[in-house]
């Protein structure tokens, strides 16, 4: 089953998700841990979210000192993320890029 890996830090709020084949739970969990252990040597508490391509939860973690509502935006960004096919930080490239162009050059709609 393909897996897409998200991951919430606090500031600045970033995400990101990789389509990767063959990675079953004991991979999802590793990759929570993975996670975690960068946040902790970075001083930070992140939030963390691993989804399948449906969006179902694979494997995640709440660390010390976040909310609920950090959380449940960590598993929004992950499924957003399972649903475009494509990660958060990609959507805002694109959209830094939109934002750099003429106006006369933006997408009209009538």
């Amino acid at each position: 089953m393909r897996f897409l890996i998200a991951a919430l830090l606090l500031m600045p709020v970033t995400a990101f998700a990789q389509p990767s084949a063959g990675l079953d739970a004991r991979a999802a969990e590793a990759v929570v841990h993975g996670c975690a252990t960068h946040a902790i040597a970075r001083k930070q508490s992140h939030a963390i979210v691993v989804v399948d391509t449906g969006g179902h939860i694979a494997a995640a973690l709440r660390m010390d000192g976040n909310g609920s509502g950090i959380f449940d935006f960590a598993l929004a960004k992950a499924r957003a993320s399972a649903a475009w096919g494509f990660s958060t930080a990609q959507m805002r490239r694109c959209w830094k890029a939109r934002a750099a162009r003429p106006a006369s050059t933006a997408l009209r709609t009538s």
